[in-house]
């Protein structure tokens, strides 16, 4: 048995909520961009990351101060 208790989340794309914590974990935590994003989110950037999650991410970056990963094979940001 997990000690956290579980609790809603929103992704960081799309703003809907998901279940995280409690063993429980409905999305992913995106270690270089510092933010959580559902799973239907994470599982439809395969390739990398699309046009409209590329602005967020890039803005989020900026706010970091971290520079931009290279891009993929795709042409894409990188899903981590």
């Amino acid at each position: 048995m997990s000690g956290s208790k579980p609790f809603m989340e929103p992704c960081f794309l799309c703003k809907e909520k998901f279940l995280m914590g409690g063993g429980d974990y409905l999305g992913n935590f995106l270690k270089y961009y510092r933010v959580n994003v559902c799973r239907g989110c994470y599982r439809a950037s395969k390739k990398g990351w699309g046009p409209t999650a590329e602005v967020k991410l890039l803005a989020r970056l900026e706010e970091l101060g971290k520079p931009v990963p290279e891009r993929n094979e795709h042409g894409a940001l990188p899903r981590e």
